[in-house]
Parts: structure tokens; C-alpha cells; sequence
């Protein structure tokens, strides 16, 4: 029978905006995906309220998972830290709130896509091309097909 439990498959991303840098990301279990759809659920609901603080509290909460993300999934890299020029050095640790929010913007929002990307079901190609057999393709939800259709009608 098939295996349908996570087993700890993890893909290495070399950096773009950091030259000779890497971190290796591993997929979510579907009951991180579900904790993580929760916690962005919230957000949604608290999008619609129209005061300064819900807008402040949905930020915070956008921060937390992907706080979450960085140490839980990042499990290896060899990025470090240096609080000032000439200072000691340290490797990074992603389970450190504070070490995340440090990251350079272009090195955290690389890595950040890099773990969406993967863990993202529904931006599978394959996954994508086995749905499409099950849901029939209607011509007229494209407006373009159904604005010829009108015309050679």
C-alpha cells in the first residue's frame, strides 16, 4: 500500500542574493499546513475590520508564521551573524525570533518564497495536471473563447 505519512524529504536552496550561502527547507506535514491555514484564516477575519489595531494585530500575526516557519522547517544552512564590523561571528538560529527579523530583506524574502514554493500543493504541475481531469474546462469561463463564440454565433 501507498505511504501517505511525510517522510523528511528536504531540498537545499543556494542563494541568489547571498553568493556561497545555502539553507535546506523541509516540506510541512499536512497538520502544519492546517495549523498554518488557521493562523492565516485569523488573519483574513481580522482584514475586515476597519480600525488601526486590527491592522497592527494582522501584521503581527503575518510575523509569527513566518516566524514559525524559519524554525521549524530551515534545517540546515550555513548563514551567521556579526552584530558589528570586526565583531565575533555566530551562525544564525532561526528558532531566535530576533535572528529572523536581522536577516538582510533580498536574503529573508529568497528564502521565505523558497519554503512557500515548496510546501505550496496547489502551485504543483503534476498535482495541477491530474486535478484537471476531474473538473471539466468550460470555454465560456474564459473571456476571450466566449467573446468569439458570440461573434461566429
Amino acid at each position: 500500500m501507498p505511504i501517505a505519512t511525510v517522510i523528511k524529504k528536504t531540498e537545499r536552496l543556494d542563494l541568489k542574493t547571498l553568493p556561497d550561502a545555502y539553507v535546506v527547507v523541509r516540506r510541512m506535514t499536512y497538520g502544519e499546513k492546517m495549523d498554518r491555514m488557521e493562523r492565516l484564516g485569523k488573519m483574513r477575519i481580522l482584514s475586515n475590520k476597519v480600525d488601526k489595531d486590527a491592522v497592527g494585530e494582522l501584521n503581527m500575526m503575518k510575523a509569527d508564521v513566518q516566524i514559525w516557519e524559519f524554525a521549524h522547517l530551515v534545517i540546515e544552512h550555513n548563514l551567521e551573524h556579526q552584530d558589528i564590523e570586526d565583531g565575533p561571528v555566530r551562525p544564525l538560529n532561526f528558532k531566535n525570533p530576533a535572528d529572523v527579523s536581522n536577516l538582510q530583506s533580498r536574503v529573508g524574502e529568497e528564502i521565505a518564497a523558497f519554503m512557500d514554493k515548496l510546501n505550496n500543493f496547489e502551485e504543483d504541475e503534476d498535482v495541477k495536471n491530474s486535478s484537471s481531469g476531474s473538473e471539466p474546462e468550460s470555454s465560456s469561463s474564459d473571456p476571450a473563447n466566449a467573446t468569439s463564440e458570440k461573434l461566429s454565433a
